[in-house]
């Protein structure tokens, strides 16, 4: 299990896949700082991925805010990242091009890049 960031705060992480045989709902805690994909492993959450350092694209999940209003959730995504979500055909030449996304949309992010940054709540769907 994770272990709290030195305030106390946790982000609440849903996780979602109507790619598994009916949908799979899994509510989890998380410390800020984690990526995403380790905490789907350590939630026992099954994500598809092979290298786990942003170069693959295999581990590319939709992040949706829920109920965000004030900081951001996660942290932007690199050059690195939005090129291979681009060459996975996940986003826009233009979105690859952006440096700053509007954190309050969903996003396909790679979820071995997608750290957690504020104690809200996300919404994972691969």
């Amino acid at each position: 299990m994770s272990t709290p960031p030195e305030d106390g705060r946790m982000t609440m992480v849903n996780f979602l896949s109507p790619s598994i045989s009916r949908d799979l709902l899994v509510r989890t805690s998380a410390s800020t700082g984690q990526s995403v994909l380790n905490v789907a492993r350590s939630s026992g959450i099954h994500l598809p991925f092979v290298c786990g350092k942003g170069d693959c694209g295999r581990c590319a999940v939709k992040a949706v805010p829920v109920g965000k209003t004030g900081p951001m959730m996660v942290n932007m995504p690199g050059f690195w990242e939005r090129q291979v979500l681009l060459m996975a055909g996940k986003i826009t030449r233009s979105e690859a091009d952006n440096e700053l996304w509007n954190w309050r949309m969903a996003h396909w992010r790679l979820a071995c890049q997608c750290q957690l940054v504020e104690a809200e709540e996300i919404l994972v769907a691969f």
